[in-house]
C-alpha cells in the first residue's frame, strides 16, 4: 500500500468542516449590516469602517490579548518565550483567525442594530404599546405585573434589581467573548448564529414589527398615564435606571451609542436567556453555572418589569424566540462523523492508495 498525504483546503482548515453553517452565519450578518446601512442616517463607511484612530486600535486588542496570554504561558512552560509564542500561534492561527472574522463581523452588525433601533417610529411607528398593556393585565389575571412585583419586592430589592440590570451590559460583553473565541467550532458556530440572530432577528426585525416604546414612555410619548403611579413609586429612590431612561428619551432618533427606544421584544431578557442555554449546554443542567444564570435570567425578567423598561410579554416572547434560534442553530452544523458531511481529515494523516496487482511478470 502506497499513501498520499492529504491537505485540506483552506476554508476547511479554517472552519474546520463546519464552512456552510459559517457561510450562513455570515450571510445573517450581511442582512443585518445591509439593513442598517439602508435606514440609517449616517452614510454606510459609519457602519463598515472604524470611526476614528481610537476606534481602529480597538479591533487590533483581540491580538494583543492573544499574543499576551500566549506569553504568559511560555513563562510557565519554557524559557524560550518568543519561540513557544511562535509555535503556539502557528498551531492556532485557524481559530483566531475564525474568532476574529466573527468579531469582526459582529462589531458592524451592532451599529447596523443601533441604526435599525433608532429608526424604529420612522419604519414602523409605536403602536403595540396599549395591547401589550392589555395582554399583561390578562395575563396576570386582571393586575398589572409591575404591582405584584412592587408588592412582592421591597425598597432595597428594587436597589438589588437595578444593579443586576446594569451587571448585564458587562455580562453581555463576555457573553461576547465567549461565543466568538469558543474552541469547539460547531458550538462556536451555535452560539455565535444565537447569538447574533437574538440582535437581528429579536431585537431589529421583531422589534420593527411590534414597534413599542415600553412602560416608561408610555406617557411622555404616546399620552398614556396608565402608567405613571409605576413611574412616581421608582422615582422615590435613587436608581441607575433613571439616568438610563432619560438618556434614551433625549437621543431619540439620534444615532449614538447604546441609543434607540423599543419594548417588545426585550433584549435584555432574551441575552440573559442565551447565557443560560449555552451554560446548560457546556456543564449541564445541574452545574451551579447553569443553575446561577437561570435565575439571573429570571430576575432579568423580573427586572424588566419592575423598573418599567418592559412588559412581562416582552421577556416571555423573546426567551421563546432564542430557545428557538438555538434549536434552530443545530441544523447548520455538519455531523463531522457522517460520511460526506465535510469532515477534515488531518493533514499528516495518509491516505492509503491501493497499488496495482503484481502480475508476476518482471
Amino acid at each position: 500500500m502506497a499513501t498520499l498525504a492529504i491537505r485540506p483546503k483552506l476554508h476547511e482548515r479554517l472552519f474546520e468542516g463546519q464552512h456552510r453553517g459559517f457561510y450562513i452565519l455570515f450571510a445573517l450578518a450581511a442582512v443585518e449590516i445591509a439593513a442598517g446601512v439602508i435606514v440609517g442616517s449616517e452614510p454606510a463607511a459609519y457602519y463598515l469602517l472604524p470611526r476614528d484612530i481610537p476606534d481602529a486600535l480597538r479591533f487590533f486588542v483581540p491580538v494583543f490579548i492573544w499574543l499576551a496570554w500566549l506569553g504568559i504561558e511560555a513563562r510557565r512552560e519554557t524559557d524560550d518565550i518568543i519561540g513557544y509564542v511562535r509555535r503556539k500561534a502557528h498551531e492556532q492561527r485557524y481559530w483566531f483567525l475564525r474568532a476574529y472574522i466573527i468579531v469582526m463581523l459582529l462589531v458592524p452588525a451592532n451599529r447596523a442594530f443601533t441604526a435599525i433601533k433608532v429608526a424604529i417610529p420612522r419604519i414602523n411607528p409605536f403602536y403595540a404599546d396599549h395591547w401589550l398593556a392589555e395582554a399583561d393585565r390578562m395575563l396576570f389575571m386582571g393586575v398589572d405585573p409591575w404591582r405584584i412585583t412592587h408588592a412582592v419586592i421591597g425598597p432595597t430589592g428594587t436597589l438589588v434589581i437595578d444593579l443586576l440590570y446594569v451587571v448585564w451590559f458587562p455580562i453581555v460583553a463576555l457573553l461576547f467573548v465567549w461565543t466568538a473565541f469558543a474552541r469547539d467550532p460547531a458550538f462556536q458556530l451555535r452560539a455565535s448564529f444565537t447569538h447574533l440572530g437574538a440582535w437581528a432577528v429579536i431585537g431589529s426585525f421583531m422589534a420593527v414589527m411590534l414597534s413599542s416604546v415600553g412602560p416608561c414612555y408610555m406617557e411622555p410619548l404616546m399620552g398614556d398615564d396608565r402608567f405613571v403611579p409605576l413611574m412616581d413609586r421608582l422615582a422615590q429612590q435613587q436608581l441607575f435606571a433613571h439616568g438610563a431612561q432619560e438618556y434614551l428619551l433625549l437621543t431619540l432618533g439620534e444615532e449614538t451609542t447604546g441609543s434607540g427606544i423599543s419594548a417588545m421584544p426585550s433584549l435584555h431578557v432574551a441575552l440573559a436567556a442565551l447565557l443560560c442555554i449555552l451554560c446548560r449546554d457546556q456543564f449541564g443542567r445541574k452545574h451551579w453555572a447553569s443553575r446561577l444564570t437561570l435565575v439571573y435570567a429570571i430576575l432579568i425578567w423580573i427586572g424588566s418589569v419592575h423598573l418599567a423598561w418592559h412588559y412581562a410579554l416582552d421577556g416571555i416572547v423573546s426567551a421563546l424566540a432564542v430557545i428557538l434560534l438555538w434549536h434552530g442553530s443545530k441544523y447548520l452544523v455538519a455531523d463531522r462523523a457522517a460520511p460526506g458531511a465535510g469532515g477534515i481529515p488531518h493533514p499528516a494523516t495518509p491516505v492509503p492508495i491501493a497499488k496495482e496487482p503484481a502480475t508476476g511478470i518482471s
